[in-house]
């Protein structure tokens, strides 16, 4: 076995099944892949029969993106919102995090199907590393999601679409309330050709 991290090789051999006293000119190598590809942490499967009787056996672990914090529970995400890891305790990693005021109820290998998480990501994985420095997590309220920023400053991006434009028009806000030294609850820019900035305190 070959790249794997979170697996030793005694239990992949283990999960995909005995090959070493089969017939490896006979052997399906999809065996192996199929039992595989059933881990949680396992991203893709390649095997190949190589001389002297041995079948090699390549892994690509998935990447770790968010923490996602349910009321009880800490799930770790990868980017495609796939659960990796699910714990009760704080998960110690520099990721996104990513609130929620729900218990998503996840398992391992599971999908988080929710509209908000899924939008979050998706705009997270475009955005570039000079705007994430301003990030400090993420919340999910229903099928939406906020950031917010280190200062506390909410940020409503709405989907994933017109991105290029949505981040100028930020960091261009950012930079400004800055300078300004204005204290603000949040910046909507979903629509970034009328975007809203709310001073706190203001009604509406």
């Amino acid at each position: 076995f070959y790249g794997n991290q979170h697996y030793s090789d005694q239990e992949l051999r283990r999960i995909s099944g005995p090959f070493e006293d089969k017939n490896i000119l006979l052997f399906d190598l999809n065996d192996i892949r199929k039992p595989l590809l059933k881990l949680p942490w396992i991203k893709e499967v390649g095997a190949e029969k190589a001389r002297g009787m041995i079948i090699k056996v390549y892994i690509r672990e998935r990447v770790p993106l968010a923490v996602l914090r349910g009321e009880n529970y800490y799930y770790l995400l990868d980017e495609s919102r796939r659960v990796l890891e699910v714990s009760s305790t704080e998960i110690d990693a520099d990721l996104l995090a990513i609130r929620s005021d729900e218990e998503p109820g996840y398992e391992p290998g599971d999908v988080v199907v929710s509209k908000g998480v899924k939008d979050c990501l998706e705009v997270w994985q475009a955005l570039d590393n000079e705007l994430k420095k301003e990030i400090g997590f993420a919340e999910i309220r229903s099928n939406s999601f906020f950031y917010v920023t280190r200062e506390g400053i909410k940020i409503k991006f709405g989907d994933a679409r017109d991105l290029t434009e949505k981040t100028r028009v930020l960091l261009a806000l950012l930079k400004e309330i800055k300078g300004q030294g204005q204290d603000v609850e949040y910046i909507d820019v979903s629509v970034y050709d009328y975007p809203v900035v709310k001073p706190k305190g203001e009604e509406g």
